[in-house]
């Protein structure tokens, strides 16, 4: 089937085409079998799942759109056995990723096919302009392993995020316990609360090392870290914010 691919709890993966009236019962089958510009709709329910984007034959990744029924009810769980959705290193692509409840994500900061396992929500590898909307991202863990374990719900390096209408909520990690972005990512975050994450080190809700971020309409409150509870980071634009009861050893808010 294809370009656009449907996933039910009651779907199968063994005989089933991915049709509408033939849908998958994975998510990955979909991101197996998608092609550049396909898109899969995921009915509600709950898929336990440690979904990877897949390169094509040209050393891409395939961009295919994930489109969840709703929010709320639509739930990708890692179940603490891996990351919730990895899109692996040098991507060149563009996915939205829309309409899901993520959590339970966990990564163990060890190499794996060519990168470190960071972001136990969403990771984003190198080299994507990925759209993140209407999200629910909570119960998250990042750990370190070989490398440190940074950005509990969300973590970027060197991409371009464009983070809209996202609730991230008791994720933790070393640093970066709501989200980290390294190496020159570039990140607009709009109308998101940020809550209630944890890092050990800095940056209890957002982590920036080396990136552009800019915040508008958002709320941040009550992340802990031992340095900048709600931010820490070198380059920000802040609009119509409010950054309110996080609470670190130094630099509480900012």
């Amino acid at each position: 089937s294809g370009p656009t691919w449907y996933i039910t709890e009651s779907g199968n993966d063994t005989i089933a085409t991915g049709a509408i009236g033939d849908p998958f019962r994975s998510i990955q089958a979909a991101l197996n079998f998608g092609n550049d510009n396909d898109t899969a709709f995921v009915a509600e329910g709950l898929y336990n799942e440690n979904l990877v984007y897949r390169y094509d034959e040209i050393e891409s990744v395939r961009n295919v759109s994930l489109i969840g029924e709703d929010k709320e009810t639509t739930i990708i769980d890692g179940q603490n056995n891996g990351i919730c959705i990895k899109l692996p290193t040098n991507g060149y692509s563009s996915p939205l990723i829309k309409g899901f409840r993520i959590r339970n994500g966990y990564a163990n900061g060890q190499m794996e096919n060519g990168s470190f396992n960071q972001g136990g929500g969403v990771m984003v590898d190198h080299n994507y302009l990925v759209s993140l909307h209407d999200l629910i991202i909570e119960n998250c863990t990042a750990v370190s392993g070989g490398a440190d374990g940074i950005g509990g719900g969300i973590f970027s390096v060197t991409s371009s995020l464009d983070i809209l209408n996202v609730n991230l909520n008791q994720n933790t990690a070393e640093s970066g316990g709501g989200m980290y972005f390294s190496h020159e990512s570039s990140v607009l975050i709009t109308n998101t609360t940020i809550s209630n994450n944890t890092a050990d080190a800095d940056g209890g809700g957002i982590r920036g090392q080396n990136s552009n971020i800019t915040l508008t309409n958002c709320k941040i409150s009550g992340n802990v870290a031992t340095t900048g509870g709600g931010i820490y980071g070198e380059y920000g634009i802040i609009r119509n914010s409010e950054i309110t009861n996080n609470s670190a050893g130094y630099a509480g808010a900012i």
